[in-house]
């Protein structure tokens, strides 16, 4: 998780699928992805400009990576308290999945 231009830390595709449980980014039967993209700028946009989230601290090799990342995934977690399932999207290169409970709770 180093800092960089909102323009070259990718895309976060969007899929939906019948069990987000066991994606390991393959598509199954009934499975598609909805042609949306959450880009680098994207994320920018939302997480650091609208929603004001912690951006990581510049990592050190003296720390171990897993300790690094789940620190700031913490800190990011607990900012979006008020919002626990987008808290969940802590990083762009991480795959996050919903229950169809915890969906059809939002309409």
């Amino acid at each position: 998780m180093s800092e960089t231009s909102a323009d070259s830390i990718g895309a976060l595709a969007i899929y939906s699928v019948r069990d987000g449980l066991v994606w390991q980014g393959g598509i199954a039967p009934g499975d598609r992805y909805l042609g949306i993209d959450f880009t680098g700028a994207d994320w920018d946009a939302i997480f650091y400009r609208l929603l004001h989230c912690p951006k990581p601290e510049p990592y050190s090799e003296a720390e171990n990576l897993t300790s690094y990342e789940e620190r700031y995934r913490r800190r990011f977690q607990e900012h979006l308290s008020d919002f626990p399932m987008l808290s969940r999207i802590s990083d762009l290169y991480r795959d996050v999945g919903y229950a169809t409970y915890e969906v059809a709770a939002l309409s």
